[in-house]
């Protein structure tokens, strides 16, 4: 059996050097991965919120997003119409991780079922599934709402 020459072992190398360096550039672009538009959002909706506590708010909102029972109920009828495997309990709505999970839910389904925009989506949040109405009894509070959220957040442009 011939022994491979110098030159082919150097090649190799190279080779090998090359395909190393690819996957380490790859590795840390996944790490560097952007944070969604909806993340961006429901981080705007947290500042606002602005307790980030597990203290009720008057109108019975619990948690960084302030989460309300019928809000849970909403978000579970929404996975069972959807056909998705989440089930949430009130207990919940104290844990960060499982409030943004309900919220990018229920604000999705009425967001793409109403095709509204970012500003109604968070009009949406404050006042239930009818904030964003012109007109509706609660307009005015969820105008006032969704302006200092988008002070927050910036719509990824189409």
């Amino acid at each position: 059996m011939k022994t491979p020459s110098k030159r082919y072992i150097q090649g190799h190398w190279v080779v090998m050097g090359a395909l190393f360096l690819s996957c380490l550039v790859a590795l840390l672009a996944m790490q560097q991965r952007p944070v969604d538009e909806w993340d961006r959002f429901i981080t705007a909706l947290e500042k606002k919120e602005n307790s980030h506590t597990n203290k009720p708010s008057p109108c019975g909102g619990v948690g960084v997003l302030q989460i309300t029972k019928i809000f849970v109920r909403d978000a579970n009828r929404i996975c069972e119409l959807c056909n998705r495997g989440e089930r949430f309990a009130c207990a919940d709505r104290t844990d960060p991780a499982k409030s943004r999970q309900m919220t990018r839910i229920v604000l999705g389904f009425y967001k793409s079922v109403y095709e509204l925009n970012w500003f109604q989506t968070a009009q949406v949040h404050n006042g239930g599934p009818d904030g964003w109405c012109v007109g509706g009894e609660e307009f005015g509070k969820t105008f006032m709402y969704a302006t200092d959220v988008m002070s927050n957040f910036t719509p990824d442009e189409k």
